[in-house]
C-alpha cells in the first residue's frame, strides 16, 4: 500500500527583469490564498459562552525545526452565513490549562495571530466579541509553507526570496509569500519562514464515500468507521480528520451493546450524511481500516491501555455477524498511500476504491451483490458452497469459515514436498534469490549469492487455509519465502514452472476457489481474495506517492 498527487497548477519561474516573477503554469498569479493545516469548525450557542475545537500536533504525523516548536498562524472567523464575532481566544494543552494567553482580536476585525508550539495535543477555546453567538472556523496554517505541501522546504524559502520588495498593489504580489501579512514581501517574511525550516506536518488526502445502491440506503444509514494507528496509539478518525485515541471508556456511548459479558460501543461510527458535502480529511496513520455498515453502525468492544476487537465474521456472538458490513485498508505514512479492497476474511458489499492522485487507479468490485451471490453458488466445487451465510449477509472465506474442511490442500502439499525432494525451487524476493530442495519434511532454502539458508517446516493444510502456524513464523526474509509457497498452493501451481503466469491459476483442484471467484468479478481481474495474493501482483494493492483523494464506492442490487 504506498504513493502521491502533484499539486494542480503550481510552479515557479524566475525571468531576468527588474524584479523575478512568480507565476503559474497558466500565469496566473502563484498561490493566491493561503493553505490551511487544518480546519475546524465550533458554534457559541449562548452568550458571554465560548466553544472549544481540538487541534492536533500529533508527533506521529508532525516533524518540528530544530527549535523543537512550530510556527503556525491561527485565524478565527465567523461561518458562512453566521452572525458570529470573534472575541478572543486561548490554547489550551491536553490537561485543559491554557499554553498561550488569551488572544483579543483586533478593532479591524483581523482574526490572525501567530503561536509558537511543540507536536502534541491541543484545543483552541473561542469567545465571541460583545456576546454575540453562531458558528465560527479555526483555520491553521504552518508559517511558511507557501506551496501548501504541508511541510517549509527549501522551496517555500527560495520562493518568499525572489519575491523580495513586491508590495500588495503589484501584479506580483502572492498573500502566502507575506508572512507577517504587512504588505509587503521582505527580509521579515524571509526570517519568519526560515525559522519555521524543516517543520513537517506529513501527508493528507481526501476520504470520500458514493453512494451508488439505488436509493436501497440512504446518507443517514450507511455508516463509516475509520481505525488506525498513530505513534503507537490506537485511534478512530472524525468526520473532521481528528485522530482521537481510542478508550475503555468509549464502551459505555449511547448506543453500547453488550455480548458475552463485553460492551461493544457504536460511537466510531460516522453517518454519510456527516460528511458527505466535504469528505473527511485523512492524516498519516497506520494499519487504517475504513469500516462500512449499511442499515447498522459497526461496533467495537475497547479493551483497558487502547486495544480493540475488530468485527469478526467468526464470531456468531459478535454484534456485527447479523450485519451488512465491509471494509478497505490502508496506510498513509512518508512514501504516500497503500490501501487495498479485501475479501481475505469474507465478502459482504460490492465496493470499489479510486484513488487519485500520482495517478489515477481504480480497483474493486461493480457487480450486483445478488448476482454475485447467485453465481458463487453456481459456480464453485461442493467443498466451498458451505461458505455462504445462510442467512445472506455475507460469504465467508476459508480462512474465517468454521466448516470448510481443514484438511483440502493436504495431499497437495504433500505432492509438493515429494516433488521438490529430487527438483530444486528457485525462489525471488525482495531480500534475494533462494533456491530449495525438501528434505524429509524441511524445505532448505540457500541464498547461492551470500550464502544463507533458511529451513521451512512442511506446512499443515490448515496452516494454508488459516495462514497460521509454520506459513507465518520466522524472519522477514522467511516470510517472503513462505508467502510465495502459500500462494503456489492456493492457486495449484505448486510443481509448475509458470507460477507468475495468472492464466494458469486454479485449472485444477486442490485450489482456492474461493479466491479464484473474486478474481473473475473483480475490476483487471485483481481480487485479495487470501493473505498471499499479493504475490506477482494479483491483488487489489494500489500505491500512490501523492494521493489527493480515496473514494470507495458501494453497490448493491
Amino acid at each position: 500500500m504506498r504513493q502521491q498527487q502533484a499539486r494542480a497548477g503550481t510552479a515557479l519561474r524566475t525571468r531576468r527583469a527588474n524584479r523575478p516573477v512568480v507565476e503559474s503554469l497558466e500565469g496566473r498569479a502563484l498561490l493566491s490564498t493561503t493553505p490551511s493545516v487544518w480546519s475546524r469548525s465550533g458554534s457559541v450557542d449562548r452568550r458571554g459562552g465560548s466553544d472549544t475545537v481540538l487541534m492536533q500536533l500529533l508527533p506521529g504525523q508532525f516533524t518540528a525545526p530544530a527549535s523543537g516548536t512550530i510556527l503556525f498562524d491561527v485565524e478565527v472567523k465567523a461561518a458562512d452565513g453566521s452572525s458570529f464575532v470573534p472575541g478572543a481566544f486561548q490554547i489550551l494543552g491536553p490537561t485543559g490549562r491554557p499554553v498561550t494567553a488569551s488572544f483579543p482580536f483586533r478593532s479591524d476585525g483581523s482574526t490572525l495571530r501567530r503561536v509558537s508550539l511543540a507536536p502534541g495535543e491541543y484545543s483552541v477555546r473561542v469567545f465571541g466579541r460583545g456576546g454575540s453567538t453562531g458558528a465560527f472556523e479555526v483555520v491553521t496554517h504552518m508559517v511558511g509553507d507557501v506551496d501548501g505541501d504541508r511541510k517549509v522546504t527549501q522551496a517555500d524559502i527560495a520562493a518568499i526570496g525572489q519575491a523580495q520588495g513586491v508590495r500588495r498593489w503589484s501584479p506580483l504580489y502572492a498573500a502566502p509569500l507575506d508572512i507577517n501579512h504587512d504588505g509587503v514581501i521582505g527580509r521579515a517574511d524571509l526570517n519568519r519562514a526560515r525559522a519555521n525550516l524543516g517543520a513537517n506536518a506529513g501527508r493528507t488526502f481526501t476520504f470520500t464515500l458514493a453512494n451508488n445502491t439505488n436509493n436501497a440506503f440512504n446518507a443517514d444509514n450507511i455508516y463509516v468507521a475509520i481505525i488506525g494507528n498513530v505513534g503507537g496509539r490506537n485511534v478512530h478518525v472524525t468526520s473532521t480528520g481528528d485522530q482521537v485515541p481510542m478508550r475503555e471508556s468509549d464502551n459505555n456511548a449511547p448506543g453500547s451493546v453488550t455480548r458475552n459479558g463485553l460492551v461493544y460501543t457504536p460511537s466510531y461510527s460516522m453517518k454519510l450524511s456527516e460528511f458527505l458535502a466535504k469528505g473527511i480529511p485523512i492524516g498519516q496513520i497506520n494499519s487504517g481500516r475504513v469500516w462500512i455498515g449499511l442499515g447498522a453502525p459497526i461496533y467495537f468492544h475497547v479493551f483497558a491501555g487502547g486495544g480493540f476487537t475488530q468485527p469478526n465474521v467468526a464470531n456468531p456472538s459478535d454484534p456485527n455477524a447479523d450485519t451488512n458490513f465491509d471494509f478497505v485498508e490502508f496506510t498513509l505514512d512518508g512514501g504516500g498511500l497503500h490501501a487495498n479492497t479485501s475479501q481475505v476474511d469474507a465478502f459482504a458489499i460490492p465496493l470499489t476504491m479510486n484513488v487519485v492522485g500520482a495517478k489515477n487507479q481504480t480497483v474493486g468490485i461493480t457487480e450486483p451483490r445478488s448476482a454475485l451471490f447467485a453465481a458463487f453458488a453456481n459456480s464453485v466445487p461442493a467443498e466451498f458452497k458451505g461458505l455462504v451465510d445462510p442467512k445472506g449477509f455475507r460469504i465467508t472465506s476459508p480462512k474465517k469459515s468454521p466448516t470448510f474442511p481443514q484438511n483440502y490442500f493436504q495431499p497437495y502439499i504433500d505432492a509438493m514436498w515429494s516433488y521438490y525432494q529430487t527438483r530444486d525451487l528457485s525462489i525471488s524476493t525482495i531480500f534475494g534469490t533462494y533456491v530449495g530442495r525438501v528434505n524429509g519434511n524441511t524445505f532448505v532454502f540457500r541464498n547461492p549469492a551470500n550464502g544463507s539458508t533458511y529451513n521451512v517446516a512442511k506446512p499443515s493444510s490448515a496452516d494454508v487455509i488459516g495462514s497460521t502456524g509454520s506459513i507465518v513464523t520466522g524472519d522477514e526474509t522467511e516470510k517472503a519465502i513462505k508467502a510465495r509457497i502459500s500462494a503456489m498452493i492456493n492457486r495449484h501451481v505448486a510443481t509448475d514452472a509458470t507460477q507468475s503466469d495468472p492464466t494458469q491459476y486454479y485449472l485444477a483442484a486442490p485450489a482456492n476457489f474461493y479466491s479464484k471467484f473474486w478474481h473473475d468479478h473483480s475490476l483487471n481481474r485483481l481480487a485479495y481474495g487470501f493473505d498471499y495474493d499479493d504475490v506477482f501482483d494479483q491483488s487489489t494493492s494500489v500505491i500512490d506517492t501523492n494521493p489527493s483523494r480515496m473514494t470507495v464506492s458501494v453497490t448493491w442490487g
